[in-house]
């Protein structure tokens, strides 16, 4: 279904209080241990995917539980229940959420991720983007219930690369949960959004210490590379790179781009040149051509609004400062 031009509208169900839920439960049939289990399964759904239909995540369950643990009764009668409680994500039909739109059974409401509503435009947006992806499936149970805690992070190697690189340069006054506070939240925002620039506008809201241009770079090329292998949501679990190795043809992974103002500072200075950035774009593994293209286009304007030359030489610290000022670069503009 389009969604590009729908309507926001949002009827949230009504949030009842745990002790009226827990009786409804009761009442229900539906045993403490499933019912903790399948809330576990929806937050981890909602923390992988941002948003899966009902339909989609019952056949998930009943693959991991194949000799009925939890049967389609339970299910169904949990999914309803649960559109009651305050958890993170939300359950809700179209109809809940456009205008406009026909009413929806119970079996066509899908779960969402309430970070999908924290903008107008957030739920129809990722629908958008999501249409026509395959699902990424975790190969056991316990490795889908390690997202039920918005925490985690998949161990690769790129974002243990990443990880250590921030880690080192943060703040030395902040404390080592708040390190790992940054990290989690900028990792989790990566994965709602598959921004690059995220990674980079978090590095300047944090002051970190980089004191070389050549860090300013491997910072760049570390940001690219996790985001490249990062579970998105508009990927449907899958990374760009998963992505477009099954979809070689039909990727249409997000064109963004976004050169932070510290490198922007490093081609005002002369110390990197547009000519070595756009060296660095064109041989930098990236998801996608759309997404080279997308660094590359948005080079030529920041080069044109810097007034640079393409071709403009990198400035040595030991040659004449480029003001005209008479003095080596390195006693004048390279201070």
């Amino acid at each position: 279904m389009e969604n590009e031009n729908k309507q926001r509208f949002i009827q949230f169900p009504e949030t009842y209080d745990r002790r009226r839920l827990n009786k409804m439960y009761r009442a229900a049939g539906l045993p403490d241990r499933k019912s903790y289990l399948l809330r576990n399964y929806f937050c981890a759904m909602a923390n992988l995917y941002g948003t899966i239909s009902l339909a989609a995540a019952w056949k998930l369950i009943h693959a991991y539980h194949p000799r009925g643990a939890i049967t389609e009764e339970q299910f169904w009668t949990f999914a309803e229940l649960a559109r009651h409680e305050d958890e993170g994500y939300d359950i809700m039909g179209l109809d809940e959420c456009f205008a406009d739109e026909p009413p929806h059974t119970p079996q066509e409401r899908s779960i969402i991720s309430g970070i999908l509503f924290d903008t107008d435009e957030g739920y129809a947006d990722m629908l958008n983007w999501q249409r026509g992806k395959p699902l990424y499936v975790p190969a056991t149970q316990e490795e889908m219930l390690y997202y039920a805690d918005w925490r985690y992070v998949e161990a690769t190697p790129w974002q243990k690369k990443l990880a250590a690189f921030l880690m080192k340069r943060m703040p030395k006054n902040w404390y080592l949960g708040e390190r790992e506070r940054a990290l989690w939240e900028v990792f989790f925002d990566v994965r709602v959004d598959g921004d690059v620039h995220l990674l980079l506008g978090a590095a300047e809201e944090w002051g970190l210490v980089m004191k070389r241009d050549s860090e300013v770079e491997e910072f760049v090329a570390l940001c690219v590379d996790y985001t490249n292998h990062a579970r998105l949501f508009s990927n449907r679990g899958h990374t760009p790179a998963e992505l477009s190795a099954l979809m070689p043809h039909d990727f249409t992974q997000r064109q963004t781009a976004s050169i932070g103002p510290r490198m922007r500072e490093a081609l005002a200075r002369g110390t990197m040149t547009v000519e070595e950035l756009r060296e660095q774009f064109r041989t930098q593994e990236f998801p996608h051509e759309s997404v080279r293209t997308a660094f590359l286009e948005e080079l030529e304007r920041v080069a044109a609004e810097l007034g640079l030359a393409a071709g403009k030489e990198k400035v040595g610290r030991n040659d004449p400062c480029p003001c005209g000022s008479g003095k080596k670069y390195k006693k004048c503009c390279g201070r």
